[in-house]
């Protein structure tokens, strides 16, 4: 219960963000802090590991292409049987992204951002490449995995944003914005559905895409997350951060493994329940 003081009033309650607000701190000029983190919003809208969601529009096209056609009798395109050898695709990708996802938030503590996200723009625009290039002959395999570390990837850089909320005064509302743009992300795999477009087209154009990203991500993200009450700058890329050592006994921890059991067992437990 709130207590009244001796005049008969409620004391002031703190905020839960007051100390982001002490009086002679510097503080990130809120037009600059807005551009910056709507540049970084942008760039998860276009490689986090939410596309991976937008898996309807993806599986619609490579019906549309012929992919895994083989499975149908002639004349046959979109038959159970040509799904159900892409299925595997899906459900094996999200479990490559969830088990990249938790190694790229320990790496983040021992890398920082910058290398974090650079690292996982890589696998994603490795991915692309695999995506473009893949044939039916692969085998759902080799599209599993490259539709997993485009989902893996992309968690890398997502994962590695999230500091830049602290360039606000109070970092709630950035943190629910950056938050729903996970799912906002699926939404790119829509454009799959215009006339004209194939897979290999669309993913050879995020392959460029994604390679621009991941220079533009090493040159401007820091090094070291921002913290509260912090100016962001742009620095020269450094190594002088990076823990070895801990990264090492972090990758070791029983908690990692036990985290990516718990994955495998609720996938499990999904695919059991879905008709």
């Amino acid at each position: 219960a709130m207590l009244e003081d001796k005049d008969g009033e409620y004391p002031k309650q703190p905020r839960a963000y007051d100390d982001l607000d002490s009086p002679g701190m510097p503080r990130e000029d809120p037009c600059r802090a807005t551009v910056i983190f709507s540049l970084v919003c942008l760039a998860s809208i276009l490689a986090s590991g939410g596309l991976i969601i937008g898996v309807g529009p993806f599986i619609y096209r490579m019906v549309e292409d012929g992919y895994f056609s083989d499975r149908c009798d002639e004349g046959d395109d979109g038959c159970a049987a040509q799904y159900d050898a892409m299925t595997p695709i899906f459900d094996g990708g999200f479990q490559i992204m969830t088990w990249l996802s938790c190694v790229a938030g320990i790496l983040l503590r021992a890398w920082g951002p910058r290398i974090n996200a650079t690292l996982g723009l890589a696998l994603l625009t490795a991915g692309c490449r695999l995506i473009a290039t893949a044939t039916t002959e692969d085998g759902a395999g080799w599209w599993m995995f490259g539709y997993g570390i485009i989902g893996g990837g992309g968690n890398f850089l997502y994962i590695s944003s999230f500091h830049f909320v602290y360039l606000f005064a109070n970092p709630g509302v950035p943190i629910g914005i950056l938050g729903g743009i996970f799912s906002v992300s699926g939404m790119m795999f829509m454009f799959l559905n215009i006339p004209g477009v194939t897979i290999s087209s669309f993913f050879t154009g995020y392959f460029y895409l994604a390679l621009i990203l991941t220079v533009l991500v090493a040159i401007f993200f820091p090094d070291r997350p921002i913290r509260p009450r912090h100016i962001y700058k742009v620095t020269r890329p450094t190594l002088k951060y990076v823990d070895f050592t801990s990264t090492c006994k972090s990758l070791c921890r029983g908690d990692v493994l036990a985290a990516v059991k718990e994955s495998r067992s609720n996938t499990r437990e999904m695919s059991a329940k879905s008709p």
